[in-house]
């Protein structure tokens, strides 16, 4: 039986206590332009042989951080896992960008994630399957998004509304 990975974000604050929980660490690339301390938390991190999984920042920013500085740090961390740009609850862009982003050179170490964006469970079926035939071999679902929720509800959670 596979044993669950746990991952998870944190303030700089907690994030070796988090590290010590964790199966790995989860990069906010938007944070590594901002603040030394977390740049070197990660470039450590790496050195330690951490698995790391580099988001694209869209939860914290509300929109993708800048793909000249996701591609920066990607070929600086070179994260296993990289989340290609997305677009909140916009399947149209969502797949746009990973098509865009399927033929992008990464470092031969980094699997990257497509994440289903919808605003119907309809519509995350037709997203999930376009990044099938686009060739992602990982794909992920947004917690945050209203049919998620609406899909599989979350007791006693109370999710943010964007």
């Amino acid at each position: 039986m596979k044993k669950i990975k746990l991952f998870h974000e944190a303030p700089l604050s907690i994030m070796s206590r988090v590290q010590s929980l964790t199966d790995g660490d989860y990069c906010l690339p938007h944070l590594m332009d901002k603040n030394e301390e977390y740049k070197n938390y990660f470039i450590d991190a790496k050195a330690k042989g951490r698995y790391i999984i580099m988001d694209n920042s869209l939860h914290e920013l509300g929109f993708a951080y800048h793909e000249e500085r996701l591609m920066h740090w990607m070929n600086e961390i070179k994260p296993q896992e990289f989340i290609v740009p997305d677009v909140w609850m916009d399947m149209s862009m969502s797949i746009r960008n990973a098509k865009a982003w399927s033929k992008v050179e990464v470092p031969e170490e980094t699997v990257k994630v497509a994440v289903v964006q919808a605003k119907s469970v309809g519509e995350a079926v037709l997203c999930y399957q376009t990044y099938k035939d686009l060739g992602y071999q990982k794909i992920a679902f947004s917690y945050g998004a209203d049919f998620y929720a609406e899909a599989i509800p979350h007791p006693n959670v109370t999710l943010p509304k964007h």
